[in-house]
């Protein structure tokens, strides 16, 4: 009887799957237009990490895009910790010109390539929380998954897991 049972299981995982994989689209709920924003917002940005990273070592230096109005500040200090471990370990601990020392990739985007869009499912959603997953076009796996929170009717990131294995304000799942 067990194993009938797991075998309908496992049928209807199977089947399950395709549905899931259709779930896949462009962005339609509040917050997956949000996310969006953000992340083309970052694809756009070439000096992305020194604003992320007050300068990366530059002196003066005054950031010309704000990115405490779509991350909160549990993610921003997130990123920046793991900047300055690898700035540490790489560099012992100053930027070097001409060297890589932090993040070679955009933390945001969890990738180093532009997109012209994305694709989103939602993975769990409730009042001012939402858990969304973002693709390439044509691919199958998620380039990472975020987690926003709905402050003063704006939804902002609050949590990121690159599908690499990094992650800045996402516990293990």
């Amino acid at each position: 009887m067990r194993s009938r049972a797991a075998l309908f299981l496992a049928a209807g995982l199977i089947v399950s799957w395709p549905a899931a994989a259709e779930n896949i689209h462009p962005p339609k709920s509040t917050a997956e237009r949000a996310l969006d924003g953000i992340l083309k917002h970052a694809d756009q940005d070439p000096d992305l990490r020194d604003n992320l990273f007050d300068g990366r070592g530059q002196r003066p230096f005054r950031p010309a895009e704000d990115y405490s109005k779509v991350l909160t500040a549990p993610l921003i200090a997130a990123m920046s910790a793991k900047e300055k471990a690898l700035v540490q370990a790489r560099c012992d601990g100053h930027y070097r010109k001409g060297e890589l020392c932090g993040l070679d990739y955009s933390p945001i985007t969890c990738a180093q390539d532009l997109s012209d869009s994305y694709l989103y499912r939602t993975e769990a959603t409730g009042g001012d929380r939402a858990e969304i997953s973002y693709y390439w076009p044509g691919t199958k796996n998620p380039v990472a998954t975020y987690r926003l929170v709905r402050q003063a009717e704006t939804w902002k990131v609050d949590g990121i897991r690159c599908a690499d294995g990094d992650a800045f304000n996402f516990g293990k799942s």
